[in-house]
């Protein structure tokens, strides 16, 4: 019997060892009785074992300057024409997403302050570049430590920080048109987070097929990790427009700084996201093809 460390009672030692063998025992018998179950925990070992909370946290920061720069370029650009509101904070949460609230509050900087708007449309434009390309580079990194292939080099910085942009502006936007998109049928709000679902399936499926994998993997090897991708940004986007769009606009209660850790939540449970795809399919393609 091992004896209690320092200052552990024996007492609860003994509970500490109880509850550990009855974890245990929940594993062995979640193995051999669950499907699936191995290769989650297979999965789970090898995040664990390759850093995956660190890389996530990486992938997070890379994604929030990159988000503060596209925010400034969309604040300046609608800051032209768009007229203050009040409730705009929750609308642009409710309808268009946290990207969009990151420009809507960058327009209320640009109204508020002294600084001109092309300071801010050139400035924005420059490190959207910068920080896309350092973005697209965070993602090549996981992908390749999951896939266990070489990192790509990145020789067209530009063009791929075009891409990352592009695709993650146009996701964006596509989600923002299926969410807004009501069907007047029986049960047409279903409908319509399945439609959301699946698309968001599918632009998963592009992206993660497009990011370093191993040589021989096939669209469908992207799949596993393509649906959790999805359930999850799917997750992410019912819970902005439920739960914290009218919380946004409660500038008494939030203000700043509750938009700003909601955004930052926001960014690392999608960098989770990614880091969980890569290796739930680099796993499950291993097994399948060893």
């Amino acid at each position: 019997m091992t004896e209690s460390t320092g200052t552990e009672p024996p007492a609860e030692a003994g509970r500490r060892r109880r509850a550990q063998a009855y974890g245990q025992a929940l594993v062995a018998q979640a193995r051999e009785t669950t499907p699936g179950a191995e290769t989650a925990l297979i999965v789970l070992d090898r995040e664990r074992s390759s850093g995956g909370g660190l890389l996530a946290g990486g992938l997070a920061y890379r994604f929030f300057f990159w988000l503060v720069s596209i925010g400034a370029v969309g604040g300046a650009l609608s800051s032209f024409w768009a007229a203050e509101d009040p409730a705009d904070l929750e609308d642009a949460a409710r309808s268009l997403g946290l990207t969009a609230t990151a420009a809507e509050s960058f327009r209320d900087a640009v109204n508020v302050g002294t600084t001109p708007r092309w300071v801010f449309l050139a400035g924005g434009s420059v490190l959207t570049l910068w920080f896309g390309a350092s973005a697209l580079r965070a993602l090549c990194i996981v992908f390749a430590l999951a896939w266990r292939v070489p990192v790509p080099k990145i020789r067209r910085r530009v063009r791929g920080a075009l891409a990352f942009s592009g695709a993650a502006v146009g996701i964006s936007a596509g989600a923002t048109s299926l969410s807004a998109f009501e069907l007047d049928v029986p049960g047409g709000r279903l409908l319509g987070f399945a439609i959301l679902l699946a698309f968001y399936a599918g632009a998963a499926t592009l992206v993660l097929s497009a990011l370093p994998h191993a040589h021989g993997a096939r669209p469908r090897d992207h799949l596993p990790g393509a649906a959790v991708l999805a359930l999850g940004m799917w997750g992410v986007n019912v819970w902005v427009a439920v739960y914290l769009a009218p919380r946004l606009g409660r500038e008494g209660v939030y203000g700043a700084f509750g938009t700003s850790t909601a955004i930052l939540l926001w960014l690392y449970v999608c960098a989770r996201l990614f880091t969980a795809a890569a290796f739930i399919n680099a796993t499950i393609w291993e097994r399948r093809t060893t």
